[in-house]
């Protein structure tokens, strides 16, 4: 779900929130939401069904960055967005959103953080309406860096409130570890102005420029040169990070590194999460 869809829906009033909420609970999410989505960046994760091994590394190396102290929000306020199976497989996967925004240590809870609200994009062809919706599944959350706890409020306390967090902080986790590594693909899609031109004489939200993140297996492809002779071959994959634990007692993070791929992805420097 990009960001300047949901902006538009939200505007005319094309939203809700769970069963249980107010009207006016979910209005104020909304508002928000509006508010942080002003300056904020946005980013795209890619993945396929089967790239469970691959979305998988970049989760927990996000995970592992996240719990050790060593990351950070990659921006003040972002966007991301992504899709997840949540009925199975013989359903299509559901678009999931949440707007992030970065907390400060200088809170009483004495640490960073990044807060998030998550949101679901529901087609007209499943809300029941004559127009999509977006629907928010959580109140404000946070992750608190140092740790990888899932905090949902007793509020937000049924099963699609629960899960929406849950697949938020993978996303959200998935992304760090990506950004965190400088192999990963990734790329930046510009905002289209001519069309942001018209779009605003119509009064719609503009389309922000956005930065995809790929992780679907299929993406890299075997490098021509490694393919053996024989019968058999190395499937591309991508070897887990880890954080090495030095002798003076430093964490230095040790980001997956690609295994049978093509080399010479073009990165941009300004992308790569710094660690320090």
């Amino acid at each position: 779900m990009r960001l300047h869809h949901a902006l538009q829906l939200i505007q005319v009033g094309h939203f809700d929130g769970l069963k249980h909420w107010s009207a006016e609970e979910v209005t104020a999410i909304s508002e928000d939401v509006m508010r942080e989505a002003a300056d904020a960046a946005e980013f795209r994760i890619i993945s396929e069904t089967d790239a469970g091994d691959s979305l998988g590394t970049f989760q927990r190396f996000g995970f592992d960055l996240w719990s050790s102290g060593l990351a950070q929000a990659p921006y003040s306020r972002f966007w991301l967005s992504w899709s997840e199976l949540t009925q199975g497989p013989s359903h299509p996967p559901t678009s999931l959103a949440a707007m992030c925004h970065h907390i400060p240590a200088a809170t009483e809870i004495g640490r960073a953080g990044i807060g998030l609200y998550v949101m679901a994009f529901l087609p007209r062809s499943k809300s029941g309406f004559q127009e999509d919706r977006v629907i928010f599944t959580s109140r404000l959350t946070a992750m608190w860096l140092g740790d990888t706890t899932i905090r949902v409020s007793r509020h937000d306390s049924s099963l699609a409130g629960i899960e929406s967090v849950r697949s938020a902080y993978r996303a959200v986790a998935a992304l760090i570890g990506a950004l965190g590594t400088p192999l990963a693909w990734r790329r930046a899609e510009p905002a289209p102005e001519k069309l942001n031109r018209q779009r605003l004489l119509k009064g719609r939200p503009e389309i922000r420029s956005q930065i995809l993140i790929d992780l679907r297996p299929s993406h890299n492809r075997p490098r021509s040169e490694d393919q053996p002779h024989g019968g058999w071959s190395v499937k591309p994959h991508w070897r887990r990070g880890h954080i090495r634990a030095l002798s003076d007692g430093r964490r230095v993070p040790i980001p997956p590194c690609c295994v049978n791929m093509e080399e010479g992805i073009p990165v941009k420097p300004e992308y790569v999460l710094k660690t320090a």
